[in-house]
């Protein structure tokens, strides 16, 4: 009987063969696939949203796949939700969940406990009673999301005004986080700093949901980017500009009821917004379509999805290195319930020997709870990675950008600095111990910290 608490993640950025992996263990260990990519829950657009073709899937039952009409929305909220539903379901045929994608936001969500709202719905009445509800709040937030246009810091200043604590460990920058919390408080009525110290209270005690065995496919960069190059070009091979007007036409609609429509959903696939100036034109000019001014600009759109794509390739790699890899080891304590294995697929030829084979052994050995390879001697850039990773942070160290990265998202304490002032003649605040190590050696708050010290004489005198 197989163990019934087990899922396989496979990730990675697009090109690296996370389909491919995905159905050779679907057919070697009995399992169906759980998408996990954002853009794969819609119902046609296979060629932009890089969708497995039938013929790949080999039969193999998908999930969250193809199913959501593209003028509607779907959020990390709803992904779990109907995740947890499959993988249940998939167990109870005595089979393994295997949850593929490049939205690793989503895989995240759904791995861990306690990452999500929905987590808490039973328990944040606990620690707040219905006469403590600050209406004055809620209303403030509610004003403010209904405005048409609102910066990031904006959204920062109110969520210090509503929720200090929570603004406490958040970047200002970090909008997107921001704006959720705010909704947060909106939606349930309750700080989402309370909700996390119920979390905290009452939530599980065991982080990983399921037993989890996870392959990252990796690439070294100038490899993969000639791989996704390649990529694009297939794509449009298959049809890509065909459906991307067939996109425009839908968006025009859309886009008279909703201005906001080319952030969200299907329209942020790679590839609408950088042809955008292209169709604009061969709209223009529908009797000039060989022109070689349109085909100079057609070019010229190629080139900037081929850079967004590679772009985006990188910020994936980035996410999985320094939010994903962290806390998978933080959790990763009992090697019978998690195992991370980085398998490198830069050179495509040894796929059998670098991929197939080691998650093949390594899986079968996972499911019965048998010694496994340490995921630190699989190769060599296993073992680089994971020592980069785990190296302690030393908060002095010149290498800023790259601490910057992995600095955990919960340690942005705020540190105030008396002694430089802001635009506001305030204490400037520097966030997190990083940041505010770099302030104290430059040499601004150096001269600041003399001019003030000449001044206590002065006034001594």
């Amino acid at each position: 009987m197989l163990d019934n608490n087990i899922v396989v993640v496979i990730l990675g950025t697009t090109g690296v063969g996370k389909t491919k992996l995905s159905i050779e263990l679907c057919q070697k260990f009995n399992g169906e696939i759980i998408n996990a990519d954002a853009l794969q829950v819609y119902q046609g657009l296979d060629i932009i949203t890089n969708k497995a073709t039938e013929e790949e899937r080999q039969s193999i039952p998908h999930h969250i796949f193809n199913f959501l009409e593209p003028s509607k929305e779907y959020s990390v909220t709803e992904f779990v939700e109907d995740a947890i539903h499959k993988i249940n379901d998939i167990h109870s045929k005595n089979k393994i969940p295997i949850i593929i994608g490049g939205t690793h936001y989503y895989i995240q969500s759904l791995l861990f406990n306690n990452l999500l709202v929905s987590d808490t719905d039973n328990h944040q009445e606990k620690g707040l009673k219905s006469e403590e509800i600050n209406m004055d709040h809620l209303t403030l937030i509610k004003n403010f999301l209904n405005k048409p246009e609102v910066t990031k810091e904006e959204i920062y200043s109110l969520l210090e005004k509503v929720d200090p604590d929570t603004a406490k460990i958040r970047h200002p920058n970090d909008e997107r986080r921001n704006r959720r919390s705010l909704e947060i408080y909106l939606d349930k009525k309750i700080p989402h700093s309370k909700i996390i110290e119920n979390q905290k209270l009452y939530g599980s005690k065991q982080s990983f949901r399921y037993r989890t065995c996870c392959f990252w496919l990796y690439s070294e960069q100038d490899i993969l980017n000639k791989r996704l190059d390649d990529r694009v070009d297939t794509m449009i091979q298959r049809g890509l500009f065909d459906e991307i007007k067939e996109m425009k036409k839908y968006y025009d609609i859309l886009s008279k009821e909703n201005d906001n429509i080319c952030t969200r959903g299907i329209f942020q696939a790679i590839g609408f917004k950088e042809f955008d100036p292209y169709l604009k034109q061969l709209n223009e000019n529908k009797d000039q379509e060989d022109s070689k001014e349109l085909e100079k600009l057609k070019n010229s759109c190629i080139e900037k999805m081929k850079n967004a794509t590679k772009r985006y390739s990188r910020k994936q790699i980035s996410w999985i290195k320094n939010k994903f890899l962290p806390r998978f080891i933080e959790e990763s304590l009992d090697v019978h319930q998690a195992r991370l294995y980085i398998l490198d697929i830069s050179d495509v030829s040894q796929w059998n020997e670098a991929v197939s084979e080691i998650s093949n052994s390594e899986l079968t050995k996972f499911i019965k709870k048998e010694i496994t390879l340490d995921p630190r001697e699989v190769n060599s850039t296993a073992k680089n990675i994971y020592h980069e990773i785990e190296m302690p942070l030393d908060p002095k160290s010149k290498d800023t950008a790259q601490l910057r990265k992995r600095q955990h998202a919960s340690q942005w304490e705020k540190y105030e600095c008396d002694v430089c002032l802001n635009s506001e003649k305030k204490p400037r605040i520097l966030n997190g111990l990083i940041e505010w190590e770099n302030h104290k050696n430059s040499r601004s708050h150096r001269q600041n910290v003399k001019r003030q010290r000449k001044s206590q004489m002065k006034k001594k005198e």
